[in-house]
Formats: C-alpha cells, structure tokens, sequence
C-alpha cells in the first residue's frame, strides 16, 4: 500500500483557514451504547448526521433512556431510567452496531437479548 508520507507545499503564501471535521461512525456508534453504562447524563458531540446514529438513539430511547437532541451533531443521554435488556430484531435491522449493544446491557443490567445486527441501507 501506499500511504501518504508528507505534503509538499511551495508557493511563498502561508496556509490559513479552516476545516470542520465531522464526527466518526465507528467511534459514534460504540460511543452511544457505552453511555448505558454511566450513573448520569452525557453530552455527546459531533456526532456525524447519518441513519446508523439515528438508529442507536431510537433504540436507547426505546430501552428507556432520555434522549434530548441539542443540535444536528450533539445529544444528551441520561440512563438512569433504562429498564430493559432486550434490542429486538425490530430495532436491529437496518443497523450494523447493534452488538455494541451486548457490552453495555450487559454491564447496567446483567443481562441481555440482543437481535444480531442488521445489513446496509
């Protein structure tokens, strides 16, 4: 493979601006789930606006957790009230993260029934 070693910029004019990165899936979508394992509620920010989120936050709001979307990148997550183990095959399909569900019911409530995961859109 090749990969990228360094940028070579010539010009005489220094570089200036900005660059808004936007948030990971993979890091977002083992992030959610792991907020099931806190006392409190979280702020999670920059979250990337993809279908996959969306599905993790209908699910831990189904789950019984308090979702409260803040803007279009942030979410605010308290768990305290979740009182079930168990991710259907419902809410699975349609979302590959779904077995980062098993960790983190696991934890809070000792027990877990999750659907396998679902395939892509």
């Amino acid at each position: 493979m090749n990969y990228l070693e360094r940028f070579v910029i010539s010009g005489g004019n220094p570089l200036k601006g900005k660059v808004r990165i936007s948030g990971a899936k993979n890091a977002a979508v083992a992030i959610l789930p792991a907020v099931l394992l806190a006392d409190s509620s979280c702020i999670i920010e920059n979250l990337p606006n993809i279908s996959d989120v969306a599905n993790i936050l209908k699910v831990m709001s189904a789950l019984g957790a308090n979702v409260k979307l803040i803007n279009k990148s942030t979410v605010e997550i308290d768990p305290k009230n979740v009182n079930s183990f168990v991710v259907s095959k419902q809410m699975a399909e349609g979302m590959r993260a779904s077995s980062y569900f098993l960790g983190a019911l696991l934890g809070r409530m000792k027990k877990a029934k999750v659907a396998p995961p679902g395939g892509c859109n």
